[in-house]
């Protein structure tokens, strides 16, 4: 599908989203937006749904000899999350990656700040979260 802009395609999700919302299959949403393009995707969801928003920082954490290449990731205060097979194939382990994982934890923790300006990350539990990207 393609839309004319994020608010257009924001829009649209919202539709089908509400849809669900409406039969009761999507109770007590909270969408959650990566940022920096899912934010405005995210925000006409929000709206449709009458939903808290809020950001979701995540950080991919790459190959030490390619940092585009993922074999983990990152979010909030919880472990990292490695691709085991991956590593293996590569001859990684989970501490080979230990200076990738601080600097890439260094990084999400400076985004959330800016991003949430001090407002603690929203309680998830009993809601639905609605994981919102632009791609």
């Amino acid at each position: 599908m393609q839309f004319r802009d994020r608010k257009e395609a924001g829009q649209e999700l919202a539709e089908q989203l509400r849809i669900r919302q409406d039969k009761g299959t999507l109770p007590h949403p909270v969408i959650l937006a990566l940022p920096r393009g899912g934010v405005a995707v995210a925000r006409e969801i929000a709206r449709a749904l009458e939903a808290p928003l809020d950001v979701l920082v995540v950080r991919k954490i790459g190959a030490p000899f390619h940092e585009e290449f993922g074999v983990g990731a990152l979010a909030g205060d919880g472990p990292p999350l490695f691709d085991e097979a991956t590593l293996y194939r590569l001859g990684l382990s989970e501490a080979d990656l230990a200076p990738v994982v601080e600097r890439e934890r260094k990084e999400l923790r400076r985004r959330e700040e800016r991003y949430r300006r001090g407002r603690p990350a929203p309680q998830l539990r009993g809601r639905t979260a609605v994981v919102v990207d632009d791609g």
